[in-house]
């Protein structure tokens, strides 16, 4: 067979395979899946995996948060929070909490400029997923999957920027 036969089979079989041939769908264009809608199905893939049921309650759950640390919305954070709740220092352990009136007397501790800055950038997207839970910026907060919804498991208040 000439080469050249060869080539053009080789490029019908390609055209075929990629489905650049077919007639676009009815309202216009290909029902193509872009970078970003990929990176969204793997998170989302990534997050039940992890234990997170509903991944929208989770996407919910961090617009609130990050809405609440740009108006300063103690209430909105603080009633985010799974109790017993631990605060972290770089990883280790410093205090538990039992109760929303605990967590209120040491907001301005445990919610440090770190803590506020990692929720006001938080994105969706952005979020690291593990069996600990998903989390928001460099490990400032982590959120996880409990009986009763997505909560703040952890803070790391002096987590790196």
């Amino acid at each position: 067979m000439p080469l050249l036969l060869k080539f053009l089979g080789c490029a019908v079989f390609m055209v075929a395979a990629c489905g650049c041939g077919r007639e676009p769908k009815k309202g216009g264009g290909h029902a193509a899946t872009t970078k970003s809608d990929q990176s969204v199905a793997d998170l989302e893939a990534k997050l039940r995996f992890h234990g997170f049921h509903e991944p929208a309650d989770l996407k919910r759950l961090l617009g609130e948060l990050r809405d609440a640390a740009h108006r300063g919305d103690k209430t909105t954070l603080v009633n985010a929070i799974h109790y017993p709740f631990t605060t972290y220092d770089r990883g280790s352990p410093v205090r538990e909490y039992a109760s929303h009136a605990d967590v209120l007397d040491d907001y301005d501790t445990i919610f440090s400029a770190v803590v506020l800055d990692a929720l006001r950038g938080a994105r969706y997207i952005s979020l690291f997923v593990r069996d600990q839970g998903a989390m928001v910026g460099r490990g400032a907060v982590w959120l996880f999957q409990y009986d009763e919804g997505v909560r703040i498991k952890a803070i790391n208040s002096n987590s790196p920027r």
